[in-house]
């Protein structure tokens, strides 16, 4: 990512196992990426469609559990 202009959206799910944004984010901008932190998965994945824009790509990582509170939409994904 550092090497790219792409955009790190960090945020974590309501599972009290996952890992902290703000960890995340500052271990990402320690290897030099552009880094925004978000506070819910939802909120997360709004901001990554509107930097991606209607012809962007945007990639969701991480557990179960942060990948069942993506928001579903029609247009999400095509």
């Amino acid at each position: 990512l550092a090497q790219t202009d792409a955009l790190l959206i960090c945020t974590q799910s309501d599972s009290p196992r996952a890992l902290h944004a703000t960890e995340l984010a500052n271990h990402a901008r320690t290897l030099g990426a552009r880094v925004e932190e978000i506070a819910t998965v939802a909120q997360a994945t709004n901001r990554a469609q509107t930097v991606a824009g209607p012809r962007g790509v945007v990639l969701v990582t991480g557990s179960f559990t942060t990948i069942a509170q993506v928001p579903r939409r029609e247009n999400f994904g095509g």
